[in-house]
Order: structure tokens, then C-alpha cells, then sequence
């Protein structure tokens, strides 16, 4: 067991569940992604903010997936992820 910041590896998958905002999930998981890394974040009722956040900073391709458990919650699964070029500049 590690924290997350503590992980020194490359996943082809990664998941959270009511863990942390889109947002900062990626920034949690950036360095353990591949250029072909897929993400699977099991969100609530209030995705849609989460997402319109997360674009501010980062592109990335969305599909959303109904969950057959919470007629409030869907199943984001999400690829290509990278940071907007203005995002980079200010990262120390």
C-alpha cells in the first residue's frame, strides 16, 4: 500500500470510486498514465460540474455510462488525456 502520490509506475487502467473531483483525479494520476491509459471514475449526481471543471485544464475524450446501481450516479470512462497547453506553463 502506497499513497498515491508515492506511485512510480505506468497502468493501461485506472479507477476511482468517491475518491476526488474529475479534476483531481487526473492531476492525482497523470504521472501513472500511458499514452493509451483508459480511466473509470464512478461518479454522483453532480458529474456534470465535475466535468465542466476538469475541461478547464485538461482535454480528454468522455464516454458516459448509465449505472445499473444509482439512478443517480453514471460510469465515466475517459481516454486521451492531456493537459491544455496553458496548464503546462504554470506548473512548477
Amino acid at each position: 500500500n502506497k499513497r498515491i502520490e508515492k506511485i512510480d509506475a505506468n497502468y493501461d487502467l485506472i479507477t476511482a470510486r468517491a475518491c476526488a473531483s474529475v479534476e483531481k483525479l487526473f492531476a492525482l494520476t497523470f504521472q501513472m498514465k500511458k499514452p493509451k491509459t483508459r480511466f473509470l471514475f464512478l461518479k454522483g449526481k453532480k458529474v456534470h460540474l465535475e466535468i465542466d471543471q476538469a475541461q478547464k485544464s485538461w482535454h480528454f475524450a468522455l464516454k458516459q455510462h448509465r449505472s445499473l446501481v444509482d439512478s443517480e450516479g453514471c460510469i465515466l470512462e475517459i481516454s486521451g488525456v492531456s493537459r491544455h497547453e496553458q496548464s503546462n506553463k504554470f506548473r512548477s
